[in-house]
């Protein structure tokens, strides 16, 4: 349970606490009737009492139960968003192997999209479906349709493309990384959660 809800029953705790101070003497002097006037049968209904603890008991397990859908929930979605998350490593790795002349242009555009994807996908680059691109020109339209069209599903997606040589070369390493902001994550410092992928540059 989190501090919300621990602070809900806290909250009912404290009004009940004051609800039974405020009437003290109201209570005692129902118990004093009940105890001098009990029929033969020693029948009786529920008292005050007994119907606010019972009240206290049904709200902590609502706030349990409440807790537990959360945490079901939270889970469902950041599963959906990992699904997405590798999806769209495996298609960046993909498009770079079909064009290895544009690999720069991918660094370039992941930085620009990462940094602000807003204004990255305000600009829309040459469409290259049925026209002729250079390798930079498809680089731009590829991680325009991969950042702007297909991680819309992806919670502030983050995409990172680093090769571990300078200038990178044929066969260099590549690491490929995207992130996400998690609804779920364990460390509630620490958001965003990520995929990544390494290849080596044909």
């Amino acid at each position: 349970m989190d501090k919300e809800h621990l602070l809900i029953v806290f909250r009912i705790l404290s009004a009940i606490r004051v609800f039974l101070t405020k009437h003290r003497s109201v209570l005692f002097l129902q118990d004093s009737y009940l105890k001098n006037n009990r029929t033969p049968t020693n029948e009786r209904g529920f008292g005050l009492v007994e119907v606010l603890v019972a009240t206290l008991v049904f709200a902590g397990s609502a706030l349990a139960i409440m807790n537990m859908h959360n945490r079901a929930s939270q889970s469902v979605h950041d599963t959906a968003q990992r699904s997405q998350a590798v999806w769209l490593v495996n298609s960046a790795v993909e498009l770079m192997q079909i064009n290895p002349a544009g690999f720069g242009q991918y660094e370039s555009e992941a930085i620009s999209a990462s940094s602000n994807l807003s204004a990255f996908c305000s600009t829309t680059p040459k469409v290259c479906i049925s026209t002729s691109c250079s390798p930079n020109e498809m680089a731009s339209f590829d991680m325009y349709d991969l950042m702007c069209q297909q991680a819309q599903q992806i919670a502030e997606p983050e995409i990172d493309i680093t090769c571990a040589a300078s200038p990178c070369n044929t066969n260099d390493l590549v690491n490929v990384k995207v992130s996400w902001s998690s609804r779920g994550a364990l460390d509630k410092s620490n958001k965003r959660q990520k995929v990544a992928f390494q290849f080596l540059r044909n």
